[in-house]
Order: C-alpha cells, then sequence, then structure tokens
C-alpha cells in the first residue's frame, strides 16, 4: 500500500512574508527537469537523443535556475577570499551564490526548508549530464524527514583563474526524491545467464539487432549519411520485449508543478 500512497514535497518558506525580489525570481521556484541539452542538440543527427536512459535522467526531477548571469572565477587560494562572484542583478538585490566553504567552492543558497514523508529524503546535485568547462557539481543527500534546516548546493571550480558563467535561465541544482532504507536493502547474486533461457533469448536478439545497427552507421550512414531503419523506433524506445512491452517502461516523464503560494497550496 506504501507504493499507492500520496506522496508530498513541502517547500517551507523561511521568510514570515516572502520577499517580492524572491517571488519574481526564477531561481527559488524548482521547475521539472528539461529533456534537452545543447550539446545533446550539436550532435550528429541530435544523435544523443537516441539514448533514453539520458533523457530520462534529465527530466528525473527538479531544477532550481540562475535568475540571472553570474560569473565567478577562483585565483587557487583555498581561503575563502579566493573566489570571487558577480552577480547581473541590481546592487540592492539578494544575491544568492557566495564563497562560504573555500577550496574553490562555490555556494548556491535557497530560501525553503523541504520535508519529505519519513524515510524519505532529497538527492541534491547537478543537472544530470550536462558538463560545463571549470566547474563541477558537487551532490549529496539530505535527511529532508527531520531536518529544520535549509541546505545549499555546491559546486568546485576545477580551473583557477578561468571565469565560469552561469546564463539566467540555466539549471543549477538538481532534487530528486529518494527513499533511505531501499539501498541497504539490496542483495546481489550473480548467475549465469544460461540459467535464465528466456532472459538469453532476448539478449542474443538485441546482439544481433545491436551488431546490424553499428555496422551501418559505420559503413552506410559514414558515406550517405542515410541512418538505419530503425533508428527512430529501436525496441529499448518502445520498451520491447520480444514481441511484448515492458510493464513500467516510461519513454518520458510528467513531473508536478511547484505550487507558489504564500499558503503553499
Amino acid at each position: 500500500m506504501e507504493e499507492n500512497k500520496k506522496k508530498i514535497l513541502k517547500a517551507f518558506h523561511i521568510y514570515p512574508e516572502m520577499p517580492e525580489e524572491y517571488a519574481e525570481n526564477s531561481a527559488f521556484i524548482p521547475v521539472p527537469g528539461q529533456p534537452k541539452r545543447d550539446w545533446m542538440d550539436e550532435s550528429p543527427n541530435k544523435f544523443a537523443y537516441k539514448c533514453l536512459p539520458l533523457t530520462i535522467a534529465n527530466m528525473h526531477g527538479w531544477d532550481f535556475l540562475a535568475p540571472c548571469d553570474i560569473e565567478m572565477f577562483w585565483n587557487g587560494d583555498n581561503r575563502v577570499e579566493g573566489v570571487f562572484i558577480r552577480h547581473m542583478i541590481p546592487e540592492k538585490a539578494p544575491k544568492f551564490a557566495n564563497s562560504h566553504f573555500g577550496s574553490g567552492t562555490v555556494t548556491f543558497n535557497f530560501p525553503y526548508i523541504f520535508r519529505t514523508p519519513p524515510g524519505w529524503g532529497l538527492m541534491v546535485q547537478g543537472p544530470p549530464n550536462n558538463p560545463k568547462r571549470g566547474i563541477s557539481p558537487l551532490q549529496g543527500i539530505v535527511e529532508t524527514d527531520w531536518l529544520p534546516a535549509t541546505f545549499t548546493m555546491n559546486w568546485k571550480i576545477t580551473e583557477p583563474w578561468y571565469t565560469v558563467k552561469f546564463e539566467k535561465g540555466e539549471p543549477i541544482c538538481r532534487l530528486m526524491p529518494i527513499r533511505f532504507p531501499d539501498i541497504e536493502d539490496w542483495e546481489w547474486e550473480n548467475p549465469s545467464l544460461a540459467s535464465n533461457p528466456e532472459l538469453h533469448k532476448g539478449y542474443e536478439a538485441w546482439k544481433k539487432k545491436r551488431g546490424d545497427l553499428l555496422d551501418h552507421l559505420r559503413t552506410v550512414t559514414r558515406k550517405t549519411g542515410e541512418l538505419p531503419p530503425t533508428w527512430k523506433d529501436h525496441d529499448y524506445i518502445k520498451g520491447a520485449v520480444g514481441e511484448a512491452v515492458a510493464e513500467h517502461h516510461r519513454s518520458t516523464l510528467k513531473l508536478k508543478e511547484f505550487k507558489y503560494g504564500k499558503d503553499g497550496k
């Protein structure tokens, strides 16, 4: 019954009255993750989007977006003074990024305390499949089923003296609910593939189709640009298992929108 129970992710404003600057600031309103990535758009024939696990991961969670252009660089000094940050906003507007921990890290702050059901927490990380020169997102798991505090998103600058820029509307933080006990419940087994005839048969069929696809790409596509017949509709995109369709297959995700308001409803 637990699986069918309605799951609520609450976001409590930490201010008695939400400042107008925050209410109008998209950085403080989580949005469902989007499937698109610039590098995927630029891949030949948008090839990267044919990898459904990539696009599902891109959508799997909610993102905070940069509300303005932000520039930052690190001079290599591990003290907090070694990171310099510039927000492209009016001087009196609230700043949400700072150098808090040192060691070339940039900290993003959000004005919410999140609350999840018992046993659930939040994976806090950078946007999936979105590499960025000079900086790398740090990832954390927060026990939001009891924590009476805010948390931060942190990025580690990896290239001193290189100016990193986050553009307005660019994802800076991904939130993804996870259930804590589950990871400790898993146990490993290592049976032979032959012990599962149905799986073995499915693998052999997939291996042949995969080989034919790669051969076509290496020969015909490279010479003529002609894509394989199964390019747009291969088995994984359809969730095909032989003649059947996988029961829980997903080709897209439809996450609930964040409900912004003084009462949180």
